[in-house]
């Protein structure tokens, strides 16, 4: 069953469902569709036609925490968005030519870094944005130039879950992303941001006049209770949602190597939900690949 413009249509499928809503969506109508854990959909009314326990648990994400910096260059965002001639050759720029600072997505530049030495690969992504927003939290850019320098851990242990909450599918599930749970993801985060300091403090951007503006902790010493206290206050997700119907053989898994639902015939899951775990950066690539391995095996299970 399915609505459009309030009425509802049936459709009868010949094959089989490729069920591809994201690692928050997917899991919410598997659990509303009746495949899930028993004692939540039994909680709901909602009758179990296969009981996964796996659907909705192992949420990961990427929680992203950086420190902002005001500086006397010409070519933030923030100075060439600052008057009305910056901004129409802004716009002009990118309608002629599509260059220039209305093409800039969050980030121009990155890296991968290990926040301590003897480790086996690197264990944060930093990121440049070269704009700072406004300290106050509105949505608009600051009245100074500037620029952002954030951080992730590349492979948190922390684990969320993403569960119902009735049987009405109009209401959003639960998300807890239980971010932080993790010893080692606080300190690695930590560790992540005093790297940022170093990083700022290198001569290219000293020359720049960098100065720290980060409401709280500018001018102070890395305290780690100070950085604690920091992610927790301004961490945010990087949107990189996944896990939630993962594959695997055990009795936590939800999908199997061909992305099949366990138990359910003519059901698959194609997208970030049936990762084990997060990809060590950006997933926009490992679910693109995803999707096309789905495609892939969609075309050779076909008669």
């Amino acid at each position: 069953l399915y609505e459009r413009d309030g009425t509802t249509f049936q459709a009868k499928v010949g094959s089989e469902v490729i069920l591809s809503a994201g690692a928050l969506q997917t899991p919410q109508i598997l659990q509303l569709s009746g495949i899930g854990p028993a004692e939540l959909l039994t909680k709901y009314g909602i009758p179990v036609v296969h009981e996964l326990r796996g659907v909705g648990e192992n949420l990961m994400d990427h929680l992203q925490v950086g420190r902002s910096y005001a500086t006397s260059s010409p070519d933030t965002i923030n100075t060439i968005m600052s008057n009305p001639v910056g901004m129409m050759k802004a716009g002009l720029d990118y309608v002629l030519n599509k260059r220039g600072p209305l093409t800039v997505g969050a980030a121009v530049a990155g890296g991968f870094a290990s926040t301590a030495p003897g480790l086996d690969a690197p264990d944060v992504q930093i990121a440049f944005s070269p704009f700072l927003p406004d300290p106050g939290g509105e949505p608009k850019l600051a009245d100074i130039p500037g620029f952002l320098l954030s951080t992730y851990q590349l492979r948190p242990e922390s684990r969320g879950s993403v569960q119902i909450n009735s049987a009405n599918p109009r209401q959003l599930a639960s998300v807890s992303l239980n971010t932080l749970s993790c010893e080692n993801d606080r300190k690695t985060l930590i560790a992540g941001l005093k790297l940022i300091r170093k990083l700022s403090a290198a001569k290219p951007l000293q020359q720049l006049d960098t100065k720290e503006v980060t409401a709280f902790i500018s001018g102070a010493t890395d305290d780690d209770t100070l950085l604690e206290e920091h992610i927790a206050r301004t961490g945010a997700s990087a949107f990189h949602y996944s896990g939630t119907a993962r594959i695997g053989s055990d009795n936590m898994a939800v999908v199997d190597p061909s992305l099949r639902v366990h138990g359910v015939a003519g059901l698959r899951v194609i997208d970030a939900s049936v990762m084990p775990s997060v990809t060590s950066g950006n997933t926009n690539a490992a679910t693109i690949m995803i999707g096309e391995k789905g495609a892939e095996l969609v075309k050779l299970a076909r008669p």
